[in-house]
């Protein structure tokens, strides 16, 4: 039988892990397809958490924990619980509950129908009316900007068979996210819609700050256009500039010096002056880019099937 883990990072949650844990096994008992292991990771909690743990560990064999030393920011310990789970497939869920233990059955039998990355995708949410729509037009932008599939409304919640977990583990590195790594690799995604709850208990630890830096890092892994649109806006820039640089030195030959030509010369001048600094700025971007991409991991091809080939035995 085929083995699911549903891995739980959490941070100071102790009034939902019990609650969590008692959810998804009675979603669990339903699911005769599978057998499966729920692993938390814990961000060094300062709230008991550790302790609501180790007891639930105890009392009970398919409950995994691990315990961080430091808080080590939700992407580095969500990945690392992705990484040490030991099932054919993963599920990574949020322990506030917002996303909907009952959607579980639907992923996994996806996964079954041959599914290797199935995403949850929000049809509605019971958070902030406000908030709700500036996500919305958060993944526009993203997607208007994404060189490869980014998902509306997609924050993670789904499942993901053991062959991509196997190509997050070469391809992670700290700032990169699961969702953009996945998106990158090309598999075919299969998308289950469902209403997200509001969050049942205690307070989210994310400040609009951590939003903002979240987005701002998004965006710059998943797209390199900003730069060139900055360098092309530059470019542009500094030949207007340079024509109006003409133009005024033209005038004033023609008109001879007034009042206003000095004026009308430092003007162009600045222009010209701020042009070139984008357009600088845009290059040195650039370079940038290039940095980063050659030293992202990245593999070669994924094979989905290869034909005729000997096996590794026959070439031994």
């Amino acid at each position: 039988m085929k083995m699911l883990s549903i891995c739980i990072p959490c941070f100071n949650e102790s009034q939902n892990i019990e609650i969590a844990y008692q959810r998804i096994t009675e979603v669990m008992q339903g699911v005769l397809e599978v057998d499966y292991e729920i692993v938390f990771a814990d961000n060094n909690s300062t709230d008991g958490s550790q302790d609501v743990l180790r007891a639930l560990t105890k009392r009970d064999e398919r409950v995994k924990a691990i315990l961080n030393q430091s808080n080590y920011g939700p992407l580095r310990s969500g990945m690392n619980c992705l990484l040490r789970a030991r099932g054919d497939a993963v599920i990574s869920f949020p322990c506030d509950l917002q996303e909907p233990p009952e959607a579980i059955p639907h992923f996994v039998r996806k996964w079954l129908e041959g599914n290797k990355v199935v995403w949850g995708r929000k049809t509605s949410s019971g958070e902030n009316g406000v908030m709700y729509r500036i996500r919305a037009l958060y993944y526009k932008i993203l997607n208007h900007f994404s060189e490869t599939p980014f998902y509306e409304q997609v924050d993670g919640f789904g499942i993901l068979d053991r062959e991509v977990v196997d190509q997050l583990r070469k391809l992670y590195a700290p700032y990169r996210g699961v969702k953009t790594i996945v998106s990158s690799l090309g598999y075919d995604v299969a998308i289950i819609p469902y209403v997200q709850n509001a969050r049942l208990r205690g307070e989210s630890t994310y400040s609009i700050g951590s939003y903002f830096r979240l987005a701002l890092d998004t965006l710059v892994e998943i797209s390199s256009r900003p730069v060139f649109i900055i360098a092309s806006t530059g470019g542009l820039m500094s030949l207007l500039a340079c024509m109006l640089l003409i133009g005024a030195i033209v005038w004033v030959c023609v008109t001879g010096l007034t009042e206003t030509s000095p004026l009308l010369l430092m003007m162009a001048l600045l222009i010209l002056l701020l042009s070139l600094l984008l357009l600088a700025l845009g290059v040195i971007g650039t370079y940038v880019v290039h940095m980063f991409q050659r030293c992202t991991p990245q593999p070669m091809v994924i094979e989905k099937e290869s034909l005729n080939f000997p096996n590794e035995k026959e070439e031994k």
